[in-house]
């Protein structure tokens, strides 16, 4: 079985011959750790063909000595500036396009590539070679995420809560636009593409339900079925206590579902996700990862194989690598997704 036909058997509940392994980890992890990280990636590599040389980074390594500790800011295509204390992490955003909303108007977002034949020609080709091993997907984007950064994380929730009607202008610019960027790649062939929005907080959803469904549920209903039609999955990544609108998730076409678990209650995950959609569960990037021994880890990976997985599959294992991650809990959770069925 190739990696390719273990990763679409999890993901349709085909009986792969083991879970499939997503390596997850963030560059600053990379920046501090370095050879001896990637000598362990190495040793456990994953179904996806990811690339764990990270050359650019390894190269920043050197450069900076293995200090990952900055104070940098830039700006980015889609008019934020951001600062960063460690290098590696996303950082935060201290100015944003929108943050009033006369600018709304003028606002243009970042140009996507012209879906033309020849465009998808060469992702066609790269597709298929890919696919003789490999599992594609083809663009990635954020959505609700973006949102937050252009207009401001606080000023956008009190957007919803008051009903402003540039909200529902703004996503409507979002969803467009990532109609646009997996457009040239679905009709590549890729198999799948990656939506990834934030939705929880650490004990509840960010925004009411309510608001949830009114203003995004119909419009990721729309994308997603705009992805099937390709014949492509849908993999949607969301941190945080998700359990109000999971089950919604699933009915509005997410195919593969990313959560924090240990946000969550196990049981919950296990009543609304087992079976009903492909879980990739990350064990517990706060507290057993960063902060447990790897007996803890090793644990915890049971707990999450046991309660969530399936013989027929619809689980697959990714959990976050940070910098705070002692080396020795890395091997821990890859040595008990390899014999737990990974």
């Amino acid at each position: 079985m190739t990696p390719r036909d273990r990763v679409l058997r999890a993901i349709t509940f085909g009986t792969p011959d083991r879970a499939p392994l997503k390596h997850n980890v963030t560059g600053s992890a990379v920046l501090k750790h370095g050879e001896a990280l990637l000598e362990i990636l190495a040793r456990y590599p994953d179904d996806y063909g990811t690339d764990t040389a990270f050359p650019d980074l390894m190269a920043r390594r050197a450069a900076r000595g293995g200090r990952i500790e900055t104070d940098e800011e830039r700006t980015d295509e889609w008019g934020c500036t951001w600062r960063h204390r460690l290098d590696g992490i996303f950082g935060m955003v201290t100015s944003r396009p929108l943050e009033d909303w006369s600018a709304l108007d003028e606002y243009r977002l970042p140009p996507v590539p012209e879906c033309t034949p020849a465009l998808v020609a060469e992702r066609r080709r790269a597709f298929d070679e890919r696919k003789k091993t490999w599992y594609t997907y083809g663009a990635g984007c954020m959505i609700w995420e973006r949102m937050q950064f252009i207009r401001g994380d606080v000023n956008i929730m009190m957007d919803l809560a008051d009903d402003r009607p540039e909200v529902e202008r703004l996503a409507d610019l979002m969803f467009d636009y990532a109609r646009r960027l997996f457009e040239p790649s679905l009709l590549a062939g890729c198999d799948g593409v990656d939506v990834g929005d934030d939705w929880g907080n650490q004990a509840q959803l960010r925004i009411r339900p309510e608001t949830w469904r009114r203003v995004f549920k119909p419009r990721y209903r729309e994308l997603f079925q705009f992805v099937h039609q390709h014949g492509a999955h849908v993999r949607f990544h969301t941190c945080g206590h998700v359990l109000e609108i999971l089950p919604e998730l699933i009915e509005v076409g997410v195919d593969v579902l990313n959560i924090q678990s240990s946000c969550m209650s196990l049981g919950e995950l296990t009543r609304l996700g087992r079976g009903a959609v492909c879980l990739e569960v990350d064990i517990d990037r706060q507290y057993e990862m960063p902060h447990g021994a790897p007996a803890d880890v090793r644990r915890r990976a049971k707990e999450c194989f046991d309660a969530l997985s399936l013989p027929e599959g619809g689980f697959i294992w990714l959990t976050e690598i940070g910098p705070d991650v002692p080396l020795e809990n890395v091997v821990a959770y890859h040595e008990a997704c390899r014999e737990l069925g990974g």
